[in-house]
């Protein structure tokens, strides 16, 4: 509950949410349903996990968390949700690579927008975007939300049909 209210209170500032709501200059969306979809997965999983460094004090230490019909305290269930969503985090990172892995934690995870990622990274102005839209596409290859480049034409036919569907809203 925790994460999904970190979550949500990052929507007004949501690097991923304002490049969906873009089109580029041939019309089509910056960010696709899947890459978007993506994106929001891995920051969830990230928020479950409690990767993201801390400030201040933990003063949860003494909360107790109710278990299943009220036996036990819990906690070993918290325990196993955030070891589970680090291990997929994980793998995530694993699947894109090294290489592309800094860009999707800085703007999915930490909420930083292109410019400032460019600049950490010290990359030419404007390329942030497509080494996102990159990592974002091979993260949806990842999650099975997209359709891997080998696909059979059927098969890519009816995913081209719910990304038209899916296409970029002005929200």
């Amino acid at each position: 509950m925790e994460a999904a209210g970190r979550a949500q209170s990052r929507v007004g500032d949501d690097p991923l949410a304002w490049l969906a709501r873009r089109k580029g200059a041939d019309g089509s969306c910056l960010i696709d349903a899947a890459q978007l979809a993506a994106g929001e997965r891995f920051r969830q999983d990230f928020d479950v996990a409690n990767l993201s460094p801390r400030v201040t004090s933990g003063w949860d230490h003494g909360v107790r968390v109710s278990g299943l019909g009220g036996r036990g305290d819990g906690r070993a269930a918290v325990i196993d949700v955030a070891m589970a969503a680090r291990r997929r985090f994980e793998a995530a990172l694993a699947a894109v690579g090294p290489e592309l892995a800094p860009v999707l934690t800085e703007v999915c995870c930490r909420s930083q927008g292109l410019e400032a990622v460019e600049r950490q990274f010290q990359w030419p102005a404007r390329s942030g975007k497509l080494m996102l839209q990159v990592a974002l596409k091979v993260l949806a290859r990842h999650y099975g939300l997209a359709m891997p480049a080998g696909a059979s034409e059927t098969r890519r036919m009816r995913h081209q049909r719910l990304d038209h569907r899916a296409s970029c809203e002005v929200r």
